[in-house]
């Protein structure tokens, strides 16, 4: 393991580390000309060290291919060869520049930092893909080995199509030891290398139900479908997915047969089943995954219903150590995000309700300011028979009925009782159809001022288009809100279907 020579303190030095960062070519060209492998930092980095820190694609590109096989493997102080600043970076383009023109040294250094430890540290998960298959982690000694699987685990992510779970282990020598189980047996075609069940296993599926990991879990209990089951304390891994709020962990229990009603009946510690388990509040993360107050409360709502169908009737009575039902228990624990669900519904209520007053008054009033007045001997529009004022009738009549059905679905909003069943289809079904009617209302507002607008002034029909579509379109864009009700309401009933085979 060579490191690079130089200070790093001259003038020249900040100026090469400035062209690094920036990418010049030309500025190195003329100060370094044939000595580019020299370092120019206190920490013994050298060009190649900063420009692939900066993501400089190109110019890494042109010095790798200045450099020999041995440059590649210059380190700084640390031990760090470039290809480790590569895995810090993130850039797998300028990784690949690296690992095509240097020597397998580069991949796997004899002593130093290892790029690939380096790459899951900083959770760079293309990173880690691209370098697993290029490291020999056979010549690794335990503890890199252990840090390795630890970082996994902490990224969660696939390793050799084997996805391991999101949660630090604190005992390396059991991660190492875990590390050979698993990965023989995901790797492994031999049906008579079964995943031994240790206490270990067991901890390590239990967290993977935690972190929502649902194809590490798949392999594991592919591999031992005895690991469905629970232990006293904290129940099986479904339990620990309704805690959690994995739908796609949850729904695997749809699969199992009878066995999904003998998992439902387990009581966990502090006598609770699982219906006690989904009345408790999601965890705060979870919960984030949804913007509006009263759509949280409405997607708590899902998965206390959704678990109450496969609990036995007696269930949803049965009181836990705390003398609390299912039932009372989601009260008591939603009781705060319930009345911030009701205070949220009620402001949003009021003012699209102004709005839609407003936009009322305005079609009321135009329906009898008629553009181009009325026949003094007839009574009937002087522009009757034209086409745009037939264009102006109906969007005048659409917007005020429209308008009308907004203020209805409004007004019951805010005269609603707001207990916990009206969160889950009443109160969002009528915040959407109210916004859905503002929404047209407004676009009839629009049609109709152009089509008034072109009665008066033949021949700007362009611009008028225009003028009507920009205030819809903007109004379409910010009320994204529409979007997450209708996703809510309807793509509720696809929650918890099944997304993953447990068995193939």
């Amino acid at each position: 393991m060579a490191k690079a020579e130089g200070s790093g303190t001259t003038v020249e030095d900040v100026k090469l580390h400035i062209a690094a960062l920036q990418g010049n070519c030309s500025v190195v060209s003329n100060f370094i000309g044939n000595n580019i492998n020299r370092a120019i930092t206190d920490k013994q980095e050298t060009i190649l060290h900063i420009a692939t820190l900066a993501r400089q694609d190109k110019f890494v590109e042109k010095l790798v291919s200045r450099l020999k096989r041995e440059d590649l493997e210059l380190v700084n102080v640390m031990g760090s060869n470039p290809l480790c600043y590569a895995a810090i970076s993130g850039s797998v383009k300028i990784a690949k520049h690296m690992v095509q023109a240097g020597s397998h040294r580069l991949v796997n250094p004899e002593s130093g930092v290892k790029p690939l430890l380096v790459a899951a540290s900083v959770e760079h998960g293309e990173m880690v893909r691209y370098l697993f298959d290029k490291t020999d982690l056979q010549k690794w000694n335990k503890v890199e080995q252990a840090e390795l699987f630890t970082a996994c685990i902490y990224m969660g992510l696939y390793v050799k199509g084997f996805q391991v779970p999101c949660k630090r282990t604190s005992n390396q020598s059991q991660a190492l030891e875990l590390l050979g189980k698993l990965f023989s047996c995901a790797l492994s075609s031999d049906e008579e290398n079964p995943l031994i069940r240790t206490e270990e296993v067991e901890n390590l599926l239990y967290e993977a139900a935690e972190v929502g990991n649902v194809d590490f879990l798949i392999k594991l209990i592919q591999h031992n479908p005895q690991l469905v089951w629970a232990n006293e304390m904290t129940g099986s891994i479904f339990h620990i997915a309704v805690k959690n709020r994995h739908e796609n962990i949850f729904s695997l229990l749809f699969q199992l047969g009878a066995i999904k009603d003998i998992i439902a009946k387990i009581v966990t510690s502090g006598e609770n089943n699982l219906l006690h388990i989904a009345a408790k509040l999601a965890p705060q993360d979870k919960l984030n995954t949804v913007r509006p107050t009263a759509l949280k409360m409405q997607r708590e709502l899902l998965w206390f219903k959704e678990v109450e169908k496969i609990v036995p009737n007696s269930y949803r009575e049965m009181k836990n150590s705390d003398g609390f039902t299912p039932r009372a228990l989601f009260v008591d624990s939603h009781k705060y995000l319930r009345e911030e669900g009701e205070r949220w519904m009620k402001e949003t209520a009021r003012a699209s309700m102004f709005v839609t007053a407003l936009v009322a008054i305005i079609l009321f009033i135009a329906s009898f300011s008629i553009p181009g007045g009325f026949d003094n001997s007839s009574g009937k529009p002087v522009l009757l028979k034209q086409n745009l004022f037939t264009v102006f009738s109906i969007s005048d009549a659409v917007g005020l009925v429209s308008s009308s059905v907004s203020m209805l679905m409004f007004l019951s909003i805010l005269t609603s009782p707001y207990v916990e069943e009206d969160f889950l289809v009443s109160l969002p079904f009528k915040l959407m159809i109210g916004l859905t009617s503002l929404f047209i209302s407004i676009t009839a507002v629009m049609v109709a001022f152009s089509a008034t607008l072109n009665l008066y002034h033949h021949g700007i029909a362009f611009v008028s288009v225009i003028l009507v579509f920009v205030p819809i379109l903007y109004f379409s864009l910010i009320y994204s809100l529409l979007v997450e009700l209708f996703q809510s309401l309807c793509g509720s009933r696809f929650l918890f279907k099944p997304r993953n085979r447990l068995f193939n």
